[in-house]
C-alpha cells in the first residue's frame, strides 16, 4: 500500500487540510489539534488525552494495556535540577496518569554546553525502560557523551541506572535503531585516522548486559566499491537486519546482514538514484526520504532568491520556489512507479508537507 501525500495548509487555512491519493483530492477540516502529532504512528484517541502537544516519536511507549509519552523536563528557572515526566493512558478506561520522577545530581546539566536527549522508551515487564544520554559539548571541555539506561517503576515513581557508559570523543551515538528478541540494538559511529565504521551497543534486557557487536556498515570497502554511508531505514525480515542505503554515486542499495553476528549475507542494487540528502532542518526547501511497505518515497524542492532591477535602477530580490518533485519507487519491480511535482507559492511549505501511511 502506496501511504498517502498530506499537504497542510499555511496560516491563512491551518485548520484546513488537503489529501492527495491515487482517488484524487479532497479537503478536510481539522480540529483545534497540533497538526504535526497526527502524522505520528499513534492511536489520536489516545493522544487527545495527552498534555504535551508536541510529542517526539522517541518518546512514546506502548504494550497491551498503556500507551504514553516519557521525556525529561525541568521546572521554569530551575534548570539543573531536572526530573523524568510520564503520562499513561489506560487503554481500558481512558484513564490518563501523570507522574513526576526527580533525577538524581549526575543529570544535571550546569550550562547550555551540556544538554540530555531520550533515544527511546519501551515497555518490559511491566517496567518502562528509558534509553537517554547526556552530552556535554564545549571547546573548553571537547566532547563527551554519555549513554544511560534507566528501568523506571510507574508504581512506586522510581528509577534506577541499569547501565552507564561513556563514549569516547571521537565516537557518535546515532541512536536506537530497532528491537529484536529482548535486544536492543544501539547504533554506534566510530572514526579513526580518516576510516569510519558502525556497529551497534546491544543491550540484553533478560540479561541486562551492553555488548558490542561487529563492525558493519564499512565506509572504505562494502561489496567491492566504497559506500557513503546514508542510510535510509532499518527494518527486521526472516530474524535479519535490512538497511537500505544510498551509496556515493547516489544509488541506492539494500544490504542484508544476519543476526546477530552482523554478517554481509546479500547485498541487492537498485536502478534508483536520490540526488540530494537528508536535511533535518529543510530551510532551503524540502528534502525528505521515505521507506514504507517496499516502497521509497522521495520529496525534494528548492528554494530560489533572484534579483532584478526596477526602472530606477534600484535593485530588490525576489523569494520563490520551485515545485515539490515527488517520485515513489517500487523495490520489489525494481522501478519507479509514481512520479508529479506539487506547485505551492507557500514558502515554508516544508513545514506543512507530510507522508503518512491509512489515512
Amino acid at each position: 500500500m502506496i501511504p498517502k501525500l498530506i499537504n497542510t495548509l499555511g496560516k491563512v487555512s491551518d485548520d484546513k487540510e488537503i489529501t492527495i491519493n491515487k482517488d484524487g483530492m479532497k479537503t478536510v477540516k481539522l480540529d483545534n489539534d497540533n497538526t504535526d502529532a497526527i502524522y505520528l504512528n499513534y492511536n489520536r484517541k489516545h493522544k487527545e488525552l495527552l498534555s504535551n502537544p508536541y510529542i517526539d516519536t522517541r518518546n512514546l511507549f506502548e504494550d497491551k494495556n498503556y500507551i504514553g509519552d516519557a521525556y525529561i523536563d525541568y521546572d521554569f528557572g530551575d534548570s539543573k535540577n531536572k526530573y523524568i515526566k510520564i503520562e499513561k493512558i489506560n487503554k481500558k478506561n481512558n484513564k490518563l496518569e501523570s507522574i513526576k520522577i526527580p533525577l538524581s545530581k549526575e543529570f544535571s546539566t550546569d550550562n547550555e554546553n551540556e544538554f540530555l536527549e531520550v533515544d527511546s522508551n519501551f515497555i518490559y515487564k511491566d517496567n518502562l525502560y528509558m534509553i537517554t544520554r547526556k552530552i556535554s559539548d564545549s571547546q573548553e571541555d571537547n566532547r563527551r557523551e554519555t549513554l544511560y539506561i534507566l528501568k523506571i517503576d510507574t508504581d512506586s515513581k522510581k528509577y534506577e541506572v541499569v547501565k552507564e557508559l561513556g563514549i569516547k570523543e571521537d565516537d557518535w551515538l546515532s541512536g536506537v535503531k530497532f528491537i529484536n528478541k529482548d535486544k536492543i540494538y544501539i547504533e554506534i559511529d566510530r572514526h579513526n585516522d580518516g576510516y569510519s565504521y558502525s556497529d551497534f551497543l546491544i543491550y540484553d534486557i533478560t540479561k541486562n548486559e551492553l555488548n558490542e557487536s561487529k563492525k558493519f556498515m564499512n565506509s572504505k570497502s562494502e561489496s567491492g566499491y566504497d559506500l557513503f554511508k546514508e542510510w535510509i531505514h532499518y527494518y527486521i525480515e526472516n530474524d535479519n537486519l535490512n538497511i537500505i542505503v544510498k551509496n556515493k554515486e547516489n544509488y541506492i542499495s539494500k544490504l542484508v546482514y544476519s543476526l546477530p553476528n552482523l554478517d554481509l549475507i546479500n547485498e541487492e542494487k537498485y536502478n534508483f538514484q536520490i540526488n540530494f540528502s537528508q536535511d533535518l532542518s529543510n530551510t532551503d526547501g524540502v528534502k525528505r526520504i521515505y521507506y514504507s511497505d517496499g516502497k521509497i518515497i522521495t520529496m525534494y524542492q528548492n528554494k530560489f532568491i533572484s534579483s532584478r532591477k526596477d526602472k530606477n535602477k534600484k535593485t530588490y530580490d525576489i523569494a520563490g520556489n520551485k515545485p515539490v518533485d515527488i517520485k515513489i519507487f517500487d523495490t520489489d519491480t525494481n522501478k519507479v512507479v509514481y512520479e508529479g511535482e506539487l506547485i505551492s507559492s507557500n514558502r515554508n511549505i516544508e513545514d506543512k508537507l507530510s507522508i503518512v501511511k491509512n489515512y
